[in-house]
């Protein structure tokens, strides 16, 4: 991942533009984002505004905490 001022922001993104605007703002501001997208709703497009994007389901709250630690 590349590495930029600031803490990573973990993004558990959903659907609609609200992912994507606050993927752009926290990276303007020069911190690393990492989403988390769920299968089936979010636009896979918000790949080009993250720093690293992981796809999971609705549900797996375990792996989504291991792959933010791994983001860390």
């Amino acid at each position: 991942m590349n590495r930029r001022q600031g803490a990573p922001l973990g993004l558990i993104a959903g659907s609609g533009v609200l992912p994507g605007l606050l993927a752009d703002a926290a990276r303007g501001q020069g911190r690393p984002v990492v989403a988390l997208a769920h299968r089936g709703e979010t636009d896979a497009s918000l790949a080009a505004r993250v720093d690293a994007l992981e796809w999971v389901r609705l549900g797996q709250i375990d792996r989504m905490v291991r792959l933010l630690r791994a983001h860390q």
